[in-house]
């Protein structure tokens, strides 16, 4: 009976694990793809070219170009969501969110190396 219960809540672990993953990976693609697209609104903000090559191998090195590959979905809705944003202030969302100490994906953005004093970050 213990090695029952032992292997149920195991299985059940991995179960709880592999749906925070999944929820983890869906919540990640949605924000980089929105820090991209306001990255290409907001002159003063800038992705490293590294931290893309991070997300790719995470989530797949197709997610953003292949509709059918997965979290692609989660991606256009990011898009979408920095898109809508435009006109009521993507840039400074962008940075609170995303930016080097960012409340959601901290580092997934840093201000523009162009700038005086930049706040630069790696993912």
């Amino acid at each position: 009976m213990r090695k029952i219960t032992i292997l149920l809540v195991l299985s059940l672990s991995c179960a709880t694990n592999s749906n925070f993953t999944e929820e983890y990976n869906s919540r990640l693609s949605t924000n980089f793809c929105y820090a991209l697209q306001a990255v290409m609104q907001c002159h003063d903000l800038s992705i490293r070219l590294d931290t893309e090559g991070v997300i790719q191998n995470l989530l797949g090195p197709k997610f953003r170009s292949d509709i059918n590959a997965p979290y692609a979905e989660d991606c256009m809705l990011g898009f979408k969501k920095a898109i809508d944003e435009i006109n009521s202030g993507v840039c400074q969302t962008a940075w609170e969110k995303f930016g080097c100490y960012g409340s959601e994906e901290s580092g997934l953005i840093q201000q523009s190396p162009l700038l005086k004093n930049p706040i630069l970050c790696r993912y």
